[in-house]
C-alpha cells in the first residue's frame, strides 16, 4: 500500500484521493500508474480538465495487474463518452474490449445514447450484444432489451426471449424473463423459456424461476410435474429437478427408493441420476426397511444423511456393498470415506442372468458373486 502512494501522480491528487486509489493492502505502484496512463481530455473546461476522482478510483484503486487497464477509457472519444459511461464500459473490463470491439463497431445502432451503449458493451469480447439486441422481440422496449443482452457472448439471451410464449410471459413478467434469460446456454438457447413454457398455470412464480433458470432441456419442469405430487414437498421436488435432462430416470430412481426416506433426502439421492442405482444403493443400506441380513450388514447406517451421502449420484451399488463387507473395526465415519464412490462387480453364473435387488443383496436369478473395488 504504501509502495502506491509514495509516486507523484499527473493528475495531481490530494492525500485523501490517493488513499481512496491506494486502499488494498496488495496496491502497488501499479496503481498510481494507472491514474497517469488515464488520457487527459484535451478540453481545459473546469468540468472536464482532468477525470473526477471517484472516476480515477474505478479505473486504479483495483488491488492486483489483473485489473482493467486504462486502455479500454482511452479508445473512447471523450468529446461522446462522458466519465460515468466509461466507467460502466471500461471499469471491470480485463482488455480493451468493451470499447474497441463492441461500442466502437459498425453495427451499432445509431439511436443508442453513450449511456446506453455502455450498458450494453459491458464486459463484452466481441460485438455479440448488438447482435443479440437486434434480435429481442418486439415487445420488449429498448432499456429491457440491453439489459438482456448486456455483455453476451452470443444471441442465445434474444433466442429465449423469442420463444416465451405470450401466456407464460405474462404470467412471469418481462424482469423475469430476462433473469432467465440472460444466461442461457448456446447448445439449449431455448431451454429456460420452453421450460417456463410447460408450467402449471398455478406455480409460483418463484418456482418457475428455481426450476427454469438452469435449464438445459424442458425436462425440469416436466420432472417436476411428475414428481412433485407424490413427493409431497414442493421444496424438494425444486431439487431433484435443477437442471434435469432426464426425467424419466429420475423417476423410476425415486419410485425405486424405500417409502420411509423423508422426501428431501430422496431428492438427494436420485439429483440427476442417470440409474437407478442410487436407489438400489439406498435400499442397500436402509436400515429401516426390515430387509438387510444382519449378519452381513450387522453396522448398517442408521441415518438418512449418511445414506444420502454415500448413495447420492452413484453409477452402481458398489458403496454400499463395500460399506456391509468393510472392517467393523473402523468407525462408521471411516467406512464411509473408503467406500465413497465404490465399485462393484459381478460375477456372473447365468449366462444372460439378469440383476434384482433381493432382500437388499444384488443377486440374479441363479448366484452372483460381488466383489468390492474399494
Amino acid at each position: 500500500m504504501l509502495v502506491c502512494l509514495q509516486p507523484c501522480s499527473n493528475p495531481p491528487l490530494s492525500e485523501e484521493e490517493k488513499i481512496n486509489i491506494c486502499r488494498h493492502e496488495s496496491s502497488t505502484s501499479f496503481n498510481m500508474d494507472c491514474v497517469t496512463s488515464l488520457k487527459v481530455p484535451k478540453d481545459k473546461s473546469p468540468a472536464s480538465e482532468f477525470p473526477a476522482p471517484s472516476f480515477l478510483a474505478a479505473f486504479c484503486s483495483h488491488p492486483n495487474q489483473t485489473a482493467p487497464s486504462p486502455h479500454c477509457a482511452n479508445s473512447l472519444p471523450s468529446s461522446k463518452y462522458p466519465a460515468s459511461s466509461k466507467t460502466t464500459l471500461c471499469a471491470t473490463a480485463t482488455s480493451d474490449a468493451p470499447a474497441t470491439q463492441c461500442a466502437a463497431s459498425k453495427k451499432l445502432p445509431s439511436s443508442l445514447t453513450p449511456s446506453q451503449t455502455a450498458t450494453l458493451c459491458a464486459n463484452a469480447v466481441t460485438d455479440a450484444p448488438i447482435t443479440c439486441l437486434k434480435h429481442v422481440p418486439s415487445l420488449f422496449t429498448l432499456p429491457e432489451a440491453i439489459t438482456l443482452c448486456q455483455g453476451a457472448k452470443d444471441p442465445s439471451p434474444a433466442t429465449c426471449a423469442t420463444a416465451f410464449d405470450a401466456r407464460a410471459l405474462r404470467k412471469v413478467g418481462v424482469p423475469v424473463a430476462i433473469d432467465l434469460c440472460a444466461h442461457a446456454p448456446a447448445d439449449h438457447p431455448t431451454a429456460p423459456a420452453v421450460c417456463a413454457n410447460t408450467a402449471n398455470p398455478k406455480l409460483a412464480t418463484g418456482d418457475i424461476v428455481d426450476l427454469c433458470k438452469t435449464a438445459t432441456s424442458p425436462d425440469s419442469m416436466k420432472c417436476f410435474k411428475d414428481v412433485a405430487p407424490f413427493l409431497h414437498d414442493v421444496k424438494a421436488a425444486k431439487v431433484l429437478c435443477d437442471g434435469a435432462t432426464d426425467s424419466d430416470m429420475i423417476i423410476k430412481c425415486v419410485n425405486a427408493l424405500p417409502y420411509t426416506m423423508e422426501p428431501m433426502n430422496k431428492a438427494r439421492v436420485c439429483y440427476r441420476a442417470e440409474s437407478t442405482a442410487p436407489a438400489q444403493c439406498a435400499t442397500l443400506l436402509d436400515a429401516g426397511g426390515g430387509n438387510l441380513a444382519s449378519s452381513t450388514y450387522e453396522e448398517m447406517v442408521t441415518k438418512q444423511g449418511d445414506i444420502v451421502d454415500l448413495c447420492g449420484g452413484v453409477k452402481d451399488v458398489g458403496p454400499a456393498v463395500c460399506f456391509g463387507q468393510s472392517p467393523k473395526k473402523l468407525s462408521k465415519a471411516m467406512r464411509a470415506e473408503l467406500c465413497a464412490g465404490a465399485m462393484s462387480t459381478f460375477v456372473e453364473t447365468e449366462k444372460n442372468g439378469k440383476e434384482a435387488v433381493k432382500s437388499g443383496v444384488a443377486v440374479s436369478k441363479t448366484t452372483r458373486v460381488a466383489r468390492r473395488d474399494c
